[in-house]
């Protein structure tokens, strides 16, 4: 199993006699991959057991992934397929229509295409069941004729398909089968903007070398953006360019959620999308909630276990005699803020139960136990899945939403009782279903589909609309407003004009003196996921061949490292200081300086000032 070209895993296929009136298809599976830099592995199995006429007759799936393990077994009664469910102090069990249309498992499914090539058709249709999913889904397969295909070394006569699910029908899966034998020699289908792929070969082959973890799926499926927003946590209104990618459109039904979250009309494929903080309304009840909707947003389920005793106590405990919804829910997600005190990616997806024993996880264990204990202490609430901007790019999120009256979003991983207007919903879920697999499935009508641009955003009163951060001179003081970054031009200096400089450059200021060749550059980024100040340090040492001195120092309250080295490349003295503020990393170096032009850059570091406006909480996702 491949992503993007990169081994991530195998799966071994296994089809055996069960007696002598059934066949069983086994589906054996192992990925290893990283989520923003932590070792995740997912292991699965599937078994689905049919007559040898092809009738079916049970299904059983299980998954594990990190900590957390599930399992589903399923047989039919009638016309209903029966699904049961267990999970850590949970189970679940729902019956899913087949209906008219013959429901067809794996070993017939494979025989219908051999008939449908024998007899030179070219579309096959049928109806199956998907187990990760834990869902019903009609197939449509093209039979788009013989190939010639080399696969390690090996030359085949392949028969090439290409198969539709009703629920996904933009991402075609495309297989090709040896037609000598009808083994599947090859298949691949695009998840999320990366390029899923199996190949045949043996089972030791397929476990040679060891699989490791070096493909990392959080950084893969970032949507980056070329105009970067600092401080993203402040931002009260934005507005994003959605551009379509080759052959994809623009998913309207998944981006606009008015009034919060609008799309604008299609212009040349491209449409605006306008996203508002929400100014949620007073609550419309007191504690509980006694209407006579919402049951699901009420209920517990396999992944949500609301009503565990541990879920009821501590919901009580919070809330207290609170019965305002929204304060109440307030309350419960800055406990799960806190509570949560390893903040995680390499939990994968765990229940609500699991991350109230645990206390660690990313922002689905996070959204998962804030719905959980509201649902406990009587507040409907849903999980959110979409996009939030962080370091340069949108990257999936996952939220809560409850409901005081109307549908308010709370976002617990960065402890935010009012979410910024970088969050860009998706979908909403009850999550009552078995599979965790459900969860991600509405990102798959987004993800890797499109581009994003900065049209504008607002942020604290300031609208923010230029290819660049601006930069201000006034009474010899130097501003950022978007970097909320301010210092001094020191005595006997100038500034240079902010729009003529280079895009990462607030400021380069040069002595007065002509005689000089020193200078003062003032430089800011938006970092990505994986920076690291102490790496940069690293790579700088590298790179110049050590330092000649270096200090841990602070900077407009930031801790900071003042480096000083001589650069090899023409061999001029220079100093450094590197910072880190939220997810701006600013670089304040003096390049070629005498002892007075050091004293200037050291006025200029202890007039530095921060304003942060709010707090942002949380690491990341």
């Amino acid at each position: 199993m491949l992503m993007n070209g990169q081994k991530v895993g195998y799966m071994h296929v296994l089809i055996e006699a069960e007696g002598k009136d059934e066949l069983a298809v086994s589906l054996i599976s192992r990925i290893r991959v990283q989520r923003a830099g932590q070792a995740v592995e997912l292991a699965s199995t599937v078994r689905m057991v049919e007559g040898r006429d092809g009738t079916p007759r049970s299904a059983f799936y299980t998954e594990s992934m990190a900590k957390n393990r599930m399992r589903t077994e399923a047989h039919v009664e009638g016309d209903s397929l029966i699904l049961i469910s267990t999970g850590l102090n949970a189970s679940d069990r729902r019956a899913l229509y087949v209906g008219a249309t013959p429901l067809v498992f794996p070993w017939r499914a494979d025989r219908m295409l051999a008939n449908a090539y024998a007899n030179n058709d070219t579309l096959l249709t049928y109806r199956t069941f998907i187990p990760e999913m834990g869902t019903l889904d009609d197939f449509r397969v093209r039979l788009l004729g013989e190939e010639d295909l080399l696969l390690n070394g090996k030359h085949y006569r392949a028969l090439h398909t290409d198969t539709r699910m009703s629920s996904q029908p933009d991402s075609p899966n495309e297989e090709w089968r040896d037609v000598k034998t009808g083994r599947l020699l090859k298949s691949s289908v695009n998840i999320m903007g990366m390029e899923q792929e199996t190949e045949a070969t043996t089972p030791g082959d397929a476990q040679t070398p060891p699989l490791a973890y070096t493909f990392d799926v959080i950084f893969q499926t970032l949507v980056k953006m070329k105009r970067r927003i600092p401080r993203p946590r402040l931002v009260d209104e934005l507005t994003l360019r959605v551009v379509p990618r080759t052959g994809a459109t623009v998913p309207a039904e998944r981006l606009d959620w008015q009034p919060q979250q609008t799309l604008g009309p299609s212009e040349q494929g491209a449409r605006l999308l306008r996203i508002q903080r929400p100014r949620p309304s007073a609550s419309s009840y007191s504690l509980p909630y006694r209407g006579g909707d919402w049951k699901e947003e009420l209920g517990s389920s396999l992944l949500i276990q609301a009503d565990a005793p541990e879920m009821i106590a501590a919901a009580r405990q919070v809330i207290g005699s609170e019965r305002d919804p929204l304060v109440a829910a307030k309350k419960l997600n800055q406990w799960v803020f806190h509570l949560i005190s390893k903040k995680s990616f390499g939990v994968g997806f765990a229940s609500a139960l699991e991350t109230l024993r645990r206390k660690e996880g990313d922002c689905t264990e996070h959204a998962l136990l804030l719905t959980a204990l509201a649902r406990a202490g009587g507040i409907p609430a849903r999980v959110v899945s979409g996009l939030i901007y962080a370091r340069g790019a949108f990257g999936y999120h996952m939220w809560t939403e409850i409901f005081n009256g109307e549908w308010v979003p709370l976002d617990p991983a960065f402890g935010l009782d009012s979410i910024d207007a970088t969050h860009i919903k998706i979908a909403s879920q009850a999550l009552a279903g078995t599979s965790t697999a459900g969860a991600f499935l509405p990102l798959l009508d987004v993800m890797g589909k499109f581009d994003l641009e900065m049209v504008s955003y607002r942020s604290q009163g300031q609208l923010f609309d230029t290819p660049r951060p601006r930069v201000e001179l006034h009474d010899g003081w130097v501003s950022s407003p978007e970097y909320r970054l301010r210092f001094q031009v020191p005595d006997g200096w100038d500034p240079s004009p902010g729009e003529k400089l280079p895009l990462e450059f607030l400021q380069v200021l040069y002595p007065r003196d002509q005689f000089s060749l020193a200078q003062i550059t003032v430089r800011a980024f938006v970092v990505n996921y994986a920076f690291s100040l102490q790496a940069t340090a690293n790579t700088i040492a590298a790179a110049v061949g050590g330092f000649d001195s270096r200090q841990n120092v602070r900077v407009g309250g930031v801790d900071a490292l003042r480096l000083a080295f001589t650069d090899p490349n023409d061999e001029l003295p220079r100093i450094s200081v590197l910072l880190l503020d939220g997810d701006t990393y600013f670089a304040f170096t003096v390049e070629n300086p005498d002892q007075k032009e050091i004293q200037a850059f050291d006025a200029l570091l202890e007039s530095v000032q921060f304003d942060r406006g709010e707090t942002q909480k949380g690491p990341g996702q």
